[in-house]
């Protein structure tokens, strides 16, 4: 055991064991998947799908499966886990096997005109998130997009999302991810989240209403609860209309 390095150790860690506590490879689940990414996307990637596209840590592929009903004809997905890749390509989908993202995108610049990178980049170590930034915009196009999903350290749920998984490193907040971001030469950054939980509405005689009724409740009072001990500790120093409370952040971010 003493001659194994870290390396080594996490080397021989199966991350499918933990993704699919909540994911599974039937059709059904990948479109699910792919329609939710598919409605995210939209508004924050170009109307017409042109160029090769990359989805970073792709995963069983659900994202790769969402840019190609998108229309996204070159489409590619790494990931460092061997079982995901082989469930990715199990589904028809192009994924490879990747341990060094950072040299793979330095081997490629200019390549991509967008670049998706969902719930990955909090497993990156702290150290390695701008180097990783600056891999990405030089590997996109001018004009390119890169659109991101990190877990959102203002939201009532943090501290779930950040520990949920073991590999995490981190989670954001909106000033966290534009330094990041601005520093590797990134502009017209766009960071925002999720609709936040609305006033439920009281027509509670339609059935539709009341099956839901009591849960967004419960939703609209925590939001408000979470805005308001905001409003007390950070109102005074911050611009409150910038902080999304939703539990991961969502960020686009465009190659000049």
């Amino acid at each position: 055991m003493s001659d194994l390095k870290v390396s080594d150790l996490q080397a021989a860690a199966d991350y499918s064991l933990h993704y699919r506590t909540w994911h599974n490879e039937t059709p059904e689940h990948a479109q699910m998947m792919a329609n939710g990414y598919k409605a995210i996307l939209k508004g924050r990637i170009p109307e017409k799908a042109e160029g090769a596209a990359i989805d970073i840590g792709c995963g069983m592929g659900f994202m790769l499966l969402a840019l190609q009903q998108l229309g996204y004809k070159d489409v590619v997905g790494i990931d460092v886990d061997p079982q995901q890749v082989a469930a990715a390509r199990r589904a028809g989908l192009n994924a490879q096997v990747v341990e060094d993202s950072l040299a793979y995108l330095e081997s490629r610049p200019g390549k991509f005109s967008l670049v998706t990178m969902f719930d990955v980049f909090e497993h990156i170590p702290v150290s390695c998130h701008i180097p990783m930034a600056r891999a990405i915009y030089n590997a996109l196009r001018p004009g390119g997009a890169f659109v991101l999903q990190v877990p959102n350290a203002n939201s009532p749920v943090a501290a779930r999302y950040r520990y949920i998984d073991h590999t995490h490193h981190c989670s954001f907040t909106e000033h966290s991810l534009s330094y990041v971001l601005r520093n590797a030469s990134f502009s017209d950054i766009v960071i925002d989240g999720y609709s936040p939980a609305l006033r439920p509405s009281l027509r509670i005689w339609r059935s539709d209403v009341r099956k839901h009724f009591t849960l967004s409740l419960k939703r609209w009072v925590v939001f408000k609860l979470w805005r308001w001990l905001y409003e007390v500790e950070i109102g005074p120093v911050d611009d409150l209309s910038r902080i999304s409370f939703s539990p991961n952040v969502l960020c686009r971010a465009v190659r000049s």
